[in-house]
């Protein structure tokens, strides 16, 4: 498999590619740095908020992984600008670029998450479940997914959206990994109680 990635600096994407190109998979890694986070792989500097930088992008590919992104809960209402233009116009940037350039039945892959739902306490979720957006990060990924959705049926560009939750284990020194596993690892590392919900 051709496999292009986005955001191939960040936590998920520096992982996912050196899992493909241990798998033997063709890996062109992309990102808004200069330098590559993971050595030895094809990499080129692009930066998502300018439509005019995916001239780089090479679309031949069979999936288009698009992780760059900006989390976050509170941070969005004071970074609003730039939570739009990298979580929504530059996937809109992706979309415009295959559905101008179809020389290949390309397929975008894309990280949503479970914070477009409301949920229930205990109960499972399940993907017609209700919609809540408490962030603006939730509005982006919601945006996303309806972007996508569209392009799929006006474009024919098809898609897969998969929800992360809980990611875990680094293989790379130095390497954060977010969420409840990374915070009870800081939390261990630095010698303090590993505590949910204050105690």
């Amino acid at each position: 498999m051709r496999t292009a990635i986005l955001g191939a600096n960040g936590y998920i994407g520096k992982h996912l590619a050196h899992f493909l190109a241990a798998h033997g998979w063709d890996v062109h890694s992309y990102g808004h740095r200069n330098e590559p986070g993971l050595p030895g792989l094809r990499y080129t500097p692009l930066d998502v908020r300018e439509a005019s930088a995916f001239k780089k992008l090479d679309t031949d590919v069979d999936l288009v992984f698009y992780l760059p992104g900006i989390t976050g809960t509170i941070k969005g209402y004071d970074d609003y600008d730039n939570y739009i233009d990298v979580n929504e116009k530059g996937l809109l940037h992706l979309l415009d670029r295959l559905r101008r350039n179809r020389q290949h039945h390309t397929r975008v892959v894309y990280p949503s998450s479970r914070l477009v739902y409301k949920g229930q306490k205990n109960l499972p979720l399940t993907e017609d479940a209700e919609k809540e957006f408490k962030t603006i990060y939730a509005l982006n990924k919601w945006f996303g997914e309806c972007a996508l959705r569209q392009y799929a049926e006006y474009f024919d560009i098809p898609f897969t959206i998969f929800r992360i939750c809980v990611p875990y284990a680094n293989l790379f020194e130095g390497a954060y990994g977010y969420g409840t596993v990374g915070f009870f690892l800081n939390k261990a590392s630095s010698g303090n109680p590993i505590s949910l919900y204050g105690t």
